[in-house]
């Protein structure tokens, strides 16, 4: 029987309907048709567009944003054909957008007149269409519309500076994304200031450095005469020396006193006793006017008893100021933390940190962040001399944590410590007693102390001494300073940068070029992204103490 094609019905999507994408698949239903004659547009007369077997027709994507287009199916067969009737629908409404960018790709310190490369990948215009790129440098300059995702610049005068990109379509110049994220980028100058800031023919060593603001405060000694000498102005000056100390024996080296400031307050710790046949004691002292002369109180002895007490550390943070020294006390050389209330002149609390069952304890460093105060020392536990870390909750006055850092076969020696946030960052030295090989690594440790570690191996060279670690909060940084030989008999400072909260990639620079002598013991401080060095230079007769900044 010949059996005409019934009439198209059923449309999808439904007649009249809008909001639909602008890629549909339109389906109908019809029977006895072995082909269908598909016309759509969106004027009349509706042009032809297809024959097709099957009751479906995939639309392309290049129709437009809120139209109303019509459509009608011809059903057919070899005896007969039935039109359905005219449909339609409405495209929904896009607006045309670019991507917003978020984080930009490229460096975050670098020197002026240097030029960097910066970049965004991936923004897409909603269009399809293509699109260009600009930057804005931060300095009051931007680059042009650029078709090219990368672009570089220079700048030419030290800071910091936020960077951004944002996006437009290529084709309709009208439509441009928002703003990226901003990254920061920090401009050094490409020399380092040097000043000699001693001239004494008798010899000064041992530089310490603290700071709070534009005021920096080092330490230093001349034999036994503890001395003091403060800027006012970020440190492109320095006032005359104030002698804290003149009475008594200090505990000869770096080790035998330690500074820190926060705010008005500046305070100092030393091992020193009476007379050579006496004990050293652990003894503190304060100045409650960023170091001006006139407002030093009194040396206050903070240890007693039959016993000797060394290596002290200090650091401040509000009214509390917390200390960490040794003692060999019952007998056994032990880790011990002092917490004083009040600026310094309040109530103070006093624990011992390890009981070592043999060996000893000795070189303790402090450092303090959120409520948690660190500490970390050297221990003869199990036999040789290796790294451990202590955490003291609750501003010192809670529990504490313990963690072996390193277990090595050599001795780990002249420890330093700092913090930032959750991270904390300890130096130290490898010492092969037969070698005489020393190295500096480096560990930083999350989660407030609890968590991951990375180490990292700082240096290759055999000979790489006294390093002190500070992190630069504006770059994310880990910075390392330390004494290396280059040339035998001359003793260099190096500085080194370590990315990603001391994670990272590293790199190392030169401060000293010392051709006749040696520059030695140099500490750090970061204070708002400015980097201060000091350390002890043979130079030209005797040491004298030595500042960089940066």
């Amino acid at each position: 029987m010949k059996e005409r094609p019934s009439s198209p019905t059923d449309p999808n999507p439904p007649h009249n309907e809008e909001g639909i994408v602008r890629d549909p698949i339109l389906t109908w239903s019809s029977t006895n048709a072995t082909s269908y004659d598909f016309y759509f547009g969106t004027n009349f007369p509706l042009p032809k567009i297809a024959t097709v077997k099957s009751p479906r027709v995939k639309l392309p994507s290049l129709l437009q944003d809120n139209t109303t287009y019509y459509w009608r199916v011809e059903a057919k067969n070899i005896y007969s054909s039935s039109t359905g009737p005219t449909w339609s629908f409405k495209t929904a409404r896009i607006v045309h957008t670019v991507s917003a960018p978020d984080a930009l790709i490229g460096m975050e310190r670098g020197t002026i007149n240097k030029s960097y490369t910066f970049s965004k990948i991936d923004l897409k215009c909603n269009q399809g269409h293509g699109v260009e790129y600009r930057y804005d440098w931060g300095d009051g300059t931007y680059s042009d519309w650029l078709n090219s995702e990368i672009a570089s610049h220079a700048w030419s005068e030290p800071g910091i500076y936020t960077v951004r990109v944002q996006a437009r379509c290529s084709v309709d110049k009208r439509v441009i994304s928002s703003w990226s994220e901003n990254q920061t980028v920090m401009i050094l100058a490409k020399t380092w200031s040097t000043i000699r800031i001693t001239f004494n023919p008798a010899g000064l060593e041992d530089p310490e450095i603290a700071g709070s603001g534009n005021y920096l405060h080092i330490i230093f000694h001349e034999g036994n005469i503890l001395a003091y000498k403060r800027s006012t102005d970020g440190g492109s000056t320095w006032e005359s020396r104030q002698n804290l100390s003149t009475t008594g024996q200090l505990y000869p080296g770096s080790d035998g006193f330690a500074i820190s400031a926060d705010g008005p307050y500046v305070h100092v710790v030393t091992a020193r006793r009476p007379s050579p046949a006496e004990w050293y004691k652990i003894w503190y002292r304060r100045n409650t006017n960023y170091g001006q002369s006139g407002y030093w109180g009194g040396w206050v002895q903070i240890t007693t008893g039959p016993n000797r007490f060394l290596y002290p550390d200090i650091i401040v943070d509000g009214e509390y100021v917390h200390i960490t020294y040794n003692g060999n006390w019952p007998g056994n050389e032990e880790i011990f933390y002092k917490r004083i209330s009040n600026y310094g002149v309040g109530s103070s609390l006093t624990r011992r940190l390890t009981y070592s069952l043999g060996g000893a304890s000795r070189f303790p460093c402090i450092a303090i962040s959120s409520q948690y105060v660190y500490v970390a020392y050297q221990d003869d536990w199990p036999g040789e001399g290796q790294l451990f870390f202590k955490r003291i909750s609750n501003y010192g006055a809670g529990s504490y944590d313990t963690r072996r850092l390193t277990h090595n076969d050599i001795r780990v020696i002249q420890p330093d410590i700092a913090a930032f946030g959750q991270y904390v960052f300890v130096v130290f030295v490898n010492f092969n007693p037969i070698s005489l090989d020393t190295d500096i690594f480096s560990k930083t440790i999350e989660t407030y102390g609890t968590g991951s570690i990375t180490t990292k191996r700082l240096t290759y060279a055999g000979d790489c001494i006294h390093p002190a670690v500070a992190f630069d909060s504006t770059t994310n940084e880990m910075q390392v300073t330390y004494s290396h030989e280059p040339s035998p008999a001359h003793d260099e400072i190096f500085w080194k940068v370590v990315s990603n909260f001391g994670k990272g990639t590293y790199s190392t620079y030169r401060l000293t070029y010392s051709t006749y002598y040696s520059s030695l013991f140099p500490d750090i401080l970061i204070e708002g992204g400015t980097i201060h060095i000091v350390y002890q230079d043979n130079w030209p007769t005797s040491y004298e103490i030595f500042y960089k900044r940066r």
